[in-house]
């Protein structure tokens, strides 16, 4: 039984630490694109203008920045609730 435990373990870790590496390096490149390219045509329809490039640069940083402090959150939340759980069984 503790062998089946140890293995769930392990792979529960690997999954974790798969799911730190996309939400730290993917999901920021994946989400800034396509708010990108919303807000782009958003902004278009309402001011009737096209965007130029310095301010879809700006633009784009600004969401980048926001997916990517969202990203560390969600990581940190996940760390937390990993080692409560792993507190929790110690404690058990």
């Amino acid at each position: 039984m503790e062998t089946i435990t140890n293995t769930v373990n392990v792979v529960l870790s690997f999954l974790l630490v798969a799911t730190v590496i996309f939400l730290i390096f993917g999901l920021p490149s994946l989400l800034s694109d396509f708010l990108s390219e919303s807000i782009f045509k958003i902004l278009e329809k309402i001011t009737g203008k096209p965007f130029t490039k310095d301010k879809e640069t700006s633009l784009i940083a600004i969401i980048k920045a926001i997916v990517i402090f969202g990203s560390i959150g969600i990581v940190i939340w996940f760390w937390t609730s990993a080692l409560e759980s792993l507190v929790t069984w110690f404690l058990s």
